[in-house]
């Protein structure tokens, strides 16, 4: 008898310290960031997620001009580096940004090699329930002062006028074939053509417009639009 309470109070022991350590393990909660690279004459980057001065850049994928990398990272304040990738003391960011669990947020990176510069975003990317696409814009170009963007043929922009490091909320486009792109203008407010840009989309999808390079510049420091998928 003794024997057989010895084992149930011993059972009982088990049970309460497995269910102690399971209640003390943190149910971790992560975010989403979406790296984007618009900087002028910069190349391409490195992002540092660790915190740490580890020497990341010998393994880590970079991030071209015109190009982006989503990250999961654990909510709260992540840190957050960025260098060139042909110049690893070259700090374009560095810093810890705050990151709510579920969220999802934009880091652009834009400036020039220079003096580079970020812009940091909650991003609240709307449900398309129809035959829809979900379209912003942001006018990274330092040197444009105001832009509008407008479809090709259409008189009325989608945005009237965006200074630099504006971005404008997600507004919806018909996806119903026979449409499959839409070509994008970027224009002064004098109504002068700076560029254009053609987007072959995909249904239910949202884009973010980056408005980039320098106003009057040519080549590849010209002002360019390039798109970037938000999910």
């Amino acid at each position: 008898m003794k024997l057989a309470h010895f084992c149930l109070f011993f059972l009982f022991i088990i049970a309460f310290v497995s269910s102690c350590k399971k209640d003390s393990v943190p149910i971790v909660n992560n975010a989403s960031l979406n790296v984007i690279n618009s900087g002028i004459g910069i190349g391409s980057i490195y992002v540092n997620r660790s915190g740490s001065s580890i020497e990341y850049y010998t393994y880590a994928d970079s991030i071209k001009y015109g190009t982006n990398e989503v990250y999961t990272l654990i909510s709260g304040d992540a840190p957050i580096g960025i260098t060139a990738k042909n110049d690893s003391t070259n700090i374009l960011f560095s810093g810890n940004i705050r990151l709510e669990s579920g969220g999802i947020y934009s880091l652009f990176l834009g400036g020039q090699s220079h003096i580079s510069d970020t812009l940091f975003v909650k991003d609240n990317i709307p449900y398309l329930a129809d035959s829809l696409i979900g379209v912003r814009v942001v006018n990274l170009s330092p040197n444009s002062s105001s832009l509008s963007i407008n479809v090709q043929n259409v008189a009325t922009p989608i945005v009237s006028s965006l200074g630099y490091k504006g971005i404008s909320g997600f507004q919806t486009l018909t996806a119903i074939k026979p449409i499959t792109k839409y070509v994008f203008e970027a224009r002064d407010l004098g109504g002068n053509l700076l560029a254009s840009f053609t987007l072959n989309f995909k249904v239910f999808r949202c884009y973010t417009l980056v408005v980039g390079g320098l106003k009057g510049a040519t080549g590849v420091n010209g002002l360019n639009i390039f798109s970037v998928s938000n999910f």
